[in-house]
């Protein structure tokens, strides 16, 4: 839910013409996509056993098809490619950041 809300400036930026219900409707269903797509990526270690190119090809469908659902719902290539882009890059970036902060936390609070 917060995902998703999160990606709502970026949905309504590139998305000129979407009211303000089909601007929420794309970022919860892109935010949707990636949740997926990070939940896949476990799916995939099975299959490859390196975290790697598990989290890659995870990154990797769920990126073409919040691509999808951005251009079905935008009807503009070049707006919907932005917009999966930047959803990506938003999340690729919070879960650094959380990987980063999770381990500093445990050390600075419970030692």
């Amino acid at each position: 839910m917060l995902l998703g809300v999160v990606y709502r400036p970026v949905i309504r930026w590139f998305g000129e013409g979407l009211g303000d219900d089909s601007v929420i409707d794309l970022s919860m269903i892109d935010a949707s996509i990636v949740i997926m797509g990070s939940v896949m990526s476990f799916v995939f270690y099975s299959i490859y056993h390196l975290w790697l190119y598990s989290n890659i090809t995870a990154m990797a469908i769920s990126f073409i098809f919040s691509l999808l659902v951005t251009w079905f719902a935008l009807c503009n290539l070049r707006r919907a490619l932005l917009t999966a882009v930047s959803i990506t890059l938003i999340f690729i970036a919070l879960d650094y950041l959380y990987c980063v902060m999770v381990p500093l936390i445990h050390v600075l609070y419970f030692r």
